[in-house]
Parts: structure tokens; sequence; C-alpha cells
């Protein structure tokens, strides 16, 4: 694994090594201290992760991350900003807008770390896999879905900070109703479906978008529960997942669900704890139906392009034996082979 930490204080890279080097023994750990050479040291090394710092003279972080996400080749690699700023929404909200992937608080946890350098890495490691199969065919499949995760991440962002400005709240009645309100206007206008379940998977709370996704009516939906949407193949999918989600506070994973009037349709479900000791928590549902669509059809243009990569290498090998038998019929008679090249 190879990762790229960009920062001008110099004091801030050895401290980062170090971190690095206890959580990734293997790992190699190329530094930068300023975007520029940060920048020339992405190009020659395609590191799995940057690390990026915010404040820099001359380019900051954000620059570098632009310049990053719009270069064709290094585009892929997931970028981690690294700031103090762990509360400025703005920040968060402008570095999500160059195109971070993530971010880490300082001072930098070992365990926090680790956890965003795996994700991240796995991350890229799955972009140079479609990319070295499918090449220019994945190409607007992957820009759609940067565009999906952007704003899924920029939601679950701005909930998260609901969160904390309600808990900071408490003891302002008025300042709280204010920020609940701000919060279910948030969640119930969401692009994605939402749910707020309990652990035994009772629908407590949805959201117009996945009513319209379902076809079912808010009324009905708080009557059932999750397996209850979900279809014959995958019926407890959710219900299992949830009794593992309870003990790590967080996951996603994949269903089909079932609309009112029988149509069968596939979604993503992100899960996050919102009230761990009352046993709630919140989903984001996607429907992927357009992903999945489009990944099939991808996959079938690549093997109708492996089909005729065969044919073509069939019909040149078989030119070529005719070649070398008309080359030999010709010294048989005693004339000039007709393909030289042939013979070489």
């Amino acid at each position: 694994m190879k990762i790229l930490a960009i920062d001008d204080n110099k004091d801030n890279l050895v401290s980062l090594q170090a971190l690095i080097k206890d959580a990734f023994p293997d790992a190699v750990t190329l530094t930068a201290q300023n975007g520029k050479r940060g920048l020339e040291l992405a190009a020659a090394e395609d590191p799995d992760v940057i690390l990026l710092d915010v404040v820099m003279p001359e380019m900051d972080g954000f620059e570098v991350c632009k310049k990053l996400k719009a270069d064709k080749i290094l585009k892929d690699i997931p970028v981690v900003f690294v700031t103090a700023l762990k509360g400025d929404k703005e920040n968060r909200i402008r570095a999500l807008e160059c195109g971070a992937d993530a971010f880490l608080a300082k001072p930098i946890e070992v365990s926090e770390l680790t956890a965003q350098v795996r994700a991240m890495a796995k991350i890229k490691t799955a972009s140079n896999e479609k990319l070295n199969e499918k090449e220019q065919l994945t190409v607007l499949v992957e820009e759609q879905t940067r565009k999906l995760k952007d704003t899924h991440a920029a939601t679950l962002n701005l909930l998260e900070d609901v969160r904390r400005e309600n808990e900071a709240r408490k003891k302002s009645e008025e300042k709280l109703r204010e920020s609940e309100y701000i919060y279910r206007t948030i969640l119930l206008t969401a692009i994605d479906g939402f749910w707020l379940v309990n652990t035994q998977g009772q629908l407590l709370e949805v959201n117009e978008s996945y009513c319209r996704m379902s076809g079912y009516t808010e009324q009905e939906l708080l009557t059932m529960r999750i397996s209850d949407l979900e279809s014959v193949e995958t019926c407890d999918t959710a219900a299992a997942h949830i009794q593992m989600i309870i003990t790590k506070g967080e996951d996603r994973f994949e269903s089909k669900h079932h609309k009112k009037d029988g149509t069968v349709f596939p979604v993503e479900v992100n899960v996050k704890f919102w009230d761990i000791q009352g046993g709630r928590f919140i989903c984001f549902v996607q429907d992927v139906t357009e992903r999945k669509r489009a990944e099939t059809e991808i996959q079938q243009q690549l093997a109708e392009l492996r089909r005729w990569q065969a044919v073509m290498l069939e019909r040149e090998d078989r030119s070529m034996k005719l070649k070398g038998e008309v080359n030999e019929l010709a010294r048989r008679m005693g004339e000039p082979v007709r393909y030289p090249s042939q013979e070489q």
C-alpha cells in the first residue's frame, strides 16, 4: 500500500508517518510539504490514499483536491482531508464540493486513521479493477455513481451536524425544537428514501421519497416491518443485517424490495444509529435499478467484445495457416514464395 501525506508542517508529517507505521507496517509512506510537490508525487507514484492538509501556503488543500479530481489519471485516488476544523460545516461542504472522499480530525486517532485508510484503499482497489476491465464503458456509470455518493455524503454530513447541534442545545427548549424541525426537513425532503426503524425492523417514520419509490402511502408503511417490504428471495435480509449492525453502529447492504403493485426492484440501504439506547436508527434507501441495469449492459457489451475478439483471432490464425500452405505449395513447384513475411 502507498500512502501520500501532503502537509506544509514537517512535524505533522513526521507524526503522521509514525502513526501510519504503527497501523500499517508494510505501507510505503510518501510525503510532500506543498501542493505542487504533492501533485507531482501523486502522478509519479499512483498512491492508494492521499492524506491532505487543508491550510497550506500558495496552494491550499481545496485547490490540490480540485486538481487531483480534474485529472483523468489521478481522479480515482481517494482523498482524505486532515483538518483541525472538525465542526466547520462550511469547510466540510466545500471539501465535498472539491471531491473529498473522507475526513480525519486533528489530533488523529490511530483507530480512525486505520479505518479510513483501509476503506479508501478498498475504494482505490475497486476503481482500478473496474478501469482495467471495463475501460471507457465504465466512465459514465462511475461518474453518475460519484455524483450520487457526493449527494448522499453531503446529506449524511448535514444530518450529523444537526444531531450534534441538537445535543449542544438541550438546555434551550426553543432552540432544540428549531433544530429538530431542520433535521426533519432534511430527512423528509431528502432525495434518497428514509426510514426511522427500531431493532425489530418496525418502520417508525418514512419520507415521501420512499413512498414514491415503493408505491405505498405513509400510513400503510408505518404498519409494516422491513421484512414486509423485501422480496421472497431476500426475505429477512434486512433483519439479519440489523442484528449485526447493532454491534457495529453503521453498515451498508443490498436487498430487493417489492412495490405495492408487486414489482421487485433492487435497493442499497445505508444504516446509521440515531439513538443507541432507545434502539432506533435511520436508514437511507437508494433505488439502484438504473445502476444495476447499466452494469448489466456493460457486462453484455464486454462479453460481445470478447466474442468478436476471439472470432478475429481465429480468422487471423486461419489466414496465417493458409499463407503458410500457399508458400509450401510454391516451393514444391519451384516458384518464389508468395508471402515472405510468413517465412520469418
